[in-house]
């Protein structure tokens, strides 16, 4: 493989980062943290919010460059849901790559809790 798919790079991404948003919701509605999402990604902990960013980047193209991100390029999964199915193995790389999201931005914020 001598080439990634921006497309699949985009969609892991995507995915990781709603996992990322979803660790945020749970930290909010159980009242360890106070602020908008855009405080806690770019002001609050900005050393933390940097290595969350690396490591998602990171893992998004390494499931690129394994072949994995390709289960997520948004035209397969358009063209398997066009015509009314879906792709069970594209359907568990979206649940891997959000709770991969989830996973890295529980980790690099463990000790910034509020």
């Amino acid at each position: 493989m001598n080439e990634v798919n921006l497309y699949s790079f985009l969609s892991v991404f995507a995915f990781q980062m709603i996992g990322s948003t979803a660790h945020w919701l749970k930290l909010k509605k159980t009242k360890r943290i106070r602020g908008n999402i855009i405080g806690y990604y770019f002001g609050d902990q900005q050393g933390k919010s940097t290595a969350t960013l690396f490591l998602l980047l990171g893992s998004a193209w390494f499931s690129c460059t394994s072949g994995i991100g390709d289960l997520l390029n948004p035209s397969l999964l358009w063209a398997y849901l066009s015509n009314g199915s879906l792709h069970i193995t594209s359907v568990n790389s979206v649940l891997a790559a959000i709770t991969t999201g989830y996973a890295f931005d529980s980790i690099s914020n463990k000790t910034g809790e509020k």
